[in-house]
């Protein structure tokens, strides 16, 4: 009989008596303080052949079958309420399984699988000196408080990873644990009004140990998405085990796996309350350590159950909806959106590195990394969530922009910031020269449907036109997180005058819809002429009309542009769409302006007609006249 040998290596962490200066909610009871956890580490190889009856018979995600490679016997240990398996890095065959099963009062569970995790990546950097070395793993799996273990790890050829190692957590106590046990008594997140921060449980109510951190956070720029995760544990846990379970994943992370700080930014019990995750600070782009190639610019939420095998309960569902829609609100992005992300590659991705991917603003962990998290039943909820997270947002300013950053004192367009909202709202926008606060220009308005425009016609509050510099456009709306724009004004005429921006030109000349600029366009296009193409291009506005008894706001689609493409110089000389200048006709003044001269080549011509439009005037209709345009001609190589 072959049997496995052992080697047992025991840390006891100490407790460091000084508290973490995070707090954001903390129960009022006992006092929360940090709490060392106990790691229990065994080193398991080879296959016990006693064992060999009770083990079950692995196979991997795609239903191939597996030999064991590592078997141990049934073992005692200290007691332990999580539990987890690791090896050297880079050592697992592909298809590796871990199962694991725990005793109880003398009673074995069931056998059940343990996911093999993601790596860090780069938002588990920097560590500091002396930090744990980082290896390869199975996510923690939460079995409640145990005295024995077995395992079995397996893979489609036999072979076992390098330094396999059983890691059993102790979390530890703390009378502050107690304050956990009724749910009802602390805040919970649905008690966050619309589009504000829900209740988020500090680092300090669960006990977080600051002696296990091992870095500082990694900010990000923005956040672009909020990533789903479930800890793939039991669902049965009392409320007041929660502290004891973020604990042991805390302790796992950091010196089971070698991490850095608790892979999620934010976790979720089933009672619905939420609980925050790695250091750092809950409005700020903290990078997390939990969806392999995909962390940047992403914020990972992690539901506390295995919801491969049940749905998550409505509470949680409600809580993580209110967390997406108030954390990608930060952001100026709209929780029923969809968003870019650029894959860091790695092997737990199948996306290669580089590669662009189109994800929901809300989505699975599935969805990004070859993972069942967040389980089926959880991930047959996101439609659910992220419906909630949009009714959620309140106030809001989704994906603002400007249509132009650039324009000179001789262009005639306006500066337009434009966004979508979650509701009907007003809103203010203020304009300063940069690096002077005080505010040039003053508007306000409100949106229409679900989108808004707020309109700087380059003049002072009082209409002075202003000159050249740069100026700070701050747009607010209700509760919702200001944006603020900077935009250029020339002395010179920008090449052309007028010529729609890189992003509008590309809208100009591609057929189907796209939205640029914070508006939403089509456009269509058709042969014009053995040579040339023209597309008329629609976007989605609001406008004045008169009607018999006063005047009505309209709201939909309308002619923006008509583009001609792809001819000659030759075709157009003499025709006064192509010739720089003013000019009448049909009743009505033209201007023309083209880029470079017609001698220098390739060249784009404007046309635009002066055009009576009704606007507003404070709360009167009024008349204005203003250079409109009406199509540009994209002129070909100087032929």
């Amino acid at each position: 009989m072959r049997r496995r040998h052992l080697l047992s290596l025991v840390l006891a962490l100490t407790i460091v008596p000084s508290g973490l200066i995070l707090p954001v909610v903390s129960f009022s009871s006992a006092s929360p303080r940090p709490v060392a956890a106990t790691i229990h580490r065994t080193v398991v190889h080879g296959v016990d052949a006693t064992a060999r009856a009770v083990a079950p018979r692995a196979r991997t995600k795609d239903g191939r079958a597996t030999r064991a490679a590592v078997l141990s016997a049934p073992s005692s240990a200290s007691s332990f309420s999580t539990i987890g398996v690791t090896w050297r890095a880079g050592t697992a065959a592909a298809g590796t399984v871990v199962q694991v099963r725990a005793r109880t009062g003398g009673r074995w569970s069931p056998w059940s699988d343990l996911a093999v995790t993601d790596a860090p990546g780069s938002g588990d950097q920097p560590r500091v000196k002396g930090a744990p070395a980082r290896r390869d793993g199975t996510e923690p799996s939460y079995v409640g408080p145990s005295d024995g273990y077995q395992v079995q790890v397996s893979s489609p050829s036999g072979q076992s990873p390098a330094d396999v190692q059983v890691v059993a957590v102790d979390p530890g106590s703390s009378p502050a644990d107690a304050n956990a046990a009724s749910p009802e008594g602390v805040p919970a997140a649905t008690a966050a009004a619309e589009g504000s921060q829900p209740t988020i449980l500090s680092r300090a109510a669960w006990g977080a140990d600051p002696a296990l951190l091992n870095c500082g956070p990694t900010l990000m720029s923005t956040v672009k998405a909020v990533v789903v995760h479930h800890t793939d544990s039991v669902n049965g846990y009392s409320s007041s085990a929660v502290p004891a379970l973020i604990r042991g994943i805390y302790a796992y992370h950091t010196n089971g796996l070698g991490w850095c700080d608790i892979a999620y930014n934010v976790l979720v019990d089933r009672f619905g309350r939420l609980w925050e995750g790695r250091a750092g600070g809950l409005s700020l782009p903290v990078m997390s350590a939990a969806t392999g190639g995909f962390n940047t610019y992403t914020s990972a939420i992690s539901a506390l159950g295995n919801f491969e095998t049940a749905a998550a309960p409505a509470g949680m569902v409600d809580s993580i909806a209110r967390f997406a829609s108030w954390k990608l609100g930060l952001h100026h992005v709209s929780p029923s959106g969809r968003t870019s992300l650029v894959s860091g590659g790695g092997s737990f991705t199948g996306y290669p590195a580089g590669t662009v991917v189109g994800l929901a603003t809300i989505f699975g962990h599935r969805d990004s990394d070859l993972t069942a998290c967040p389980g089926r039943y959880l991930y047959a909820q996101l439609a659910t969530i992220r419906s909630k997270a949009f009714a959620y947002a309140g106030p809001s300013l989704f994906s603002p922009g400007v249509n132009y950053t650039r324009l000179s004192t001789q262009d005639f367009p306006n500066f337009v910031v434009n966004a979508g909202t979650q509701q009907a709202q007003t809103w203010s926008l203020s304009v300063s020269l940069k690096g002077d606060t005080t505010p040039i220009y003053t508007a306000t308005g409100s949106s229409l449907g679900n989108r808004l425009s707020a309109i700087w016609p380059r003049t002072t509050t009082d209409g002075q036109l202003v000159g050249a510099g740069t100026y700070e456009l701050t747009l607010t709306s209700g509760t919702a997180t200001p944006w603020t724009g900077e935009v250029t004004i020339t002395g010179d005429a920008v090449i052309p005058p007028g010529d729609p921006t890189p992003a509008l030109a590309t809208v100009y000349t591609t057929p189907g819809s796209t939205i640029s600029a914070g508006r939403e366009w089509r456009t269509t296009c058709e042969a014009y002429s053995s040579t040339a193409r023209r597309c008329f291009t629609y976007i989605y506005a609001s406008w004045i009309e008169a009607t018999s008894s006063g005047y009505r706001t309209v709201v939909g689609w309308t002619l923006n542009n008509l583009s001609y493409m792809d001819q000659g110089n030759a075709t157009w000389v003499g025709n006064p769409l192509a010739t720089p200048g003013q000019w009448e006709s049909g009743g009505h003044r033209w201007r023309t302006t083209c880029t470079p001269s017609l001698a220098d080549g390739p060249r784009q011509c404007r046309s635009e007609i002066w055009f009576s439009l009704l606007t507003y005037s404070g709360t009167k209709v009024v008349t204005i006249q203003k250079w409109v345009v009406n199509n540009v001609i994209w002129l070909g190589d100087g032929r």
